[in-house]
């Protein structure tokens, strides 16, 4: 939908704006599960709000607030809302979004443009098109009204290439855990090279609509747009960094494992009994320096690789660290070392449920290193329960504009409890109204398939037990 407040700015706010706002979502909101071709409630439908202009001020106005606010009292999955924050945002205008996400909606997701931005222009966008950036469906931010910006063409498969990884006859003869990082990187490449040959092949549609809306001479399918950039998605970055923390730490510091003996871990899928592995407490999001400096590690590999790629309109590719495919991809692909079992969903985006404080896993990504090409969405996932947020407004507010400060890239929360998704499960007529973020839209509970439901159960279960 764009810079709806940008867009409005242009006209006074008549006195029943609010109303018009409310009935401008409810009619968006009606027949949303015709809507998408994946899953119910996955509609595309966002509108962006606030955001950084070029002399460095916070653009915001009355109609910001109102489009949040509707949205609060409506309390409706869609369509979703995205702020895009900066340093400079009025204090009340982020304590209404935490207001809003307070209720459960999963609503607004917070993007910060103080990273964003000058990440967009390094990729290549003009300043302008920088400042003036949406999103292409959930979070990945591209230039409005002039790119073809195909931002969710394929997967790399972090998780996959550490499975591959041990399964490969050359890793029991690694002599070193520098080996065991070289064999990793080889798959890595590998994987990398295929999805570049994946999205070459891609051929596409005409569309004299488009193309004639963007006011472009040549067709927007043969590269009429101004960018013609292509995006890539990754999955299972933390079972990547675990796997390989895991194999130095048991097989070449303590050696209370040996290469064969992982091996045989993997390839009988655990067996049964409690694995050591899952524990990864100087793991991925972390405050563990090891953790943090070997997934800077992982980006900068995948930035080199991608870095001279052109496509045949001339345009780059950019990735990022979050994906909807957490549980689509992973149910063909085997154990990781990380406690992960064989066809068990990968952790959603940038995440940890182990209880840690939220404030660890926003310092772990501001400790990240993004360039423009690893500028595809890097999504914080924090799984909250409500009355930690509504009993804390105050300090949830200094929390996320803290994390803002530090340089978190965006952040989404999922605001329930473990008690309360298991019964709604059970008692699913006690929760029509329901809401929960999947992976970057919001949807009702129970119109999700039974492997969603269960691996959000699980993940709400896991960031409670330990609190």
């Amino acid at each position: 939908m764009g810079r709806l407040d940008k867009v409005l700015s242009a006209y006074e706010l008549p006195q029943n704006g609010k109303k018009l706002i409310k009935d401008f979502l409810l009619t968006l909101h009606q027949k949303y599960e015709f809507k998408s071709s994946t899953m119910k409630g996955d509609t595309g439908q966002i509108i962006l709000l606030g955001g950084l202009e070029e002399d460095g001020s916070y653009f915001c106005n009355r109609y910001t607030y109102l489009f949040i606010e509707c949205l609060k009292e409506i309390r409706l999955p869609d369509p979703k809302i995205l702020l895009r924050v900066s340093k400079n945002i009025p204090e009340d205008l982020l304590f209404a979004a935490i207001d809003c996400i307070s209720t459960g909606i999963g609503s607004p997701l917070i993007s910060n443009d103080d990273i964003i931005i000058p990440l967009l222009q390094e990729f290549g966008y003009d300043k302008c098109d920088a400042y003036n950036y949406g999103v292409s469906a959930c979070w990945e931010p591209l230039s409005i009204g002039n790119s073809l910006e195909q931002n969710n063409l394929a997967h790399l498969e972090y998780g996959k290439c550490a499975n591959e990884m041990i399964t490969d006859p050359e890793f029991i003869s690694c002599k070193s855990y520098e080996d065991v990082l070289k064999l990793y990187y080889k798959k890595l490449h590998d994987d990398v090279e295929k999805k570049k040959t994946s999205v070459d092949e891609i051929k596409w549609e005409r569309d004299p609509l488009m193309s004639l809306l963007m006011g472009l001479d040549i067709d927007i399918s043969e590269g009429g747009a101004k960018y013609n950039n292509y995006g890539l998605l990754t999955v299972g970055i933390s079972a990547a960094v675990n796997t390989l923390i895991n194999i130095k730490h048991f097989v070449f510091e303590t050696g209370e494992y040996s290469l064969e003996e992982i091996r045989d871990i993997i390839d009988h899928n655990y067996r049964e009994g409690v694995s050591p592995f899952d524990r990864n407490n100087n793991g991925f999001g972390t405050d563990s320096l090891e953790a943090i400096d070997l997934t800077n590690q992982i980006i900068k590999t995948t930035e080199i690789e991608l870095k001279n790629y052109r496509n045949r309109f001339g345009g780059k590719i950019k990735f990022g660290l979050s994906s909807p495919a957490y549980i689509t991809v992973s149910k063909n692909i085997g154990p990781t070392l990380d406690g992960r079992r064989g066809n068990q969903p990968f952790s959603t985006h940038i995440s940890r449920d182990k209880g840690e404080p939220i404030t660890e896993i926003m310092n772990f990504e501001s400790k990240l290193i993004f360039s423009g090409i690893s500028a595809n969405a890097n999504v914080i996932d924090v799984i909250v329960q409500q009355n930690l947020i509504e009993n804390n407004k105050n300090k949830f507010n200094k929390l996320i504009l803290g994390g803002i400060q530090a340089g978190i890239f965006q952040i989404q929360f999922n605001v329930l409890s473990y008690k309360q998704l298991l019964d709604a499960k059970q008692h699913p007529e006690k929760y029509s109204n329901l809401i929960v973020r999947v992976w970057g839209f919001s949807a009702y509970f129970n119109d999700l398939p039974e492997e969603y439901k269960n691996n959000l159960i699980k993940r709400a279960k896991e960031r409670e037990r330990d609190n």
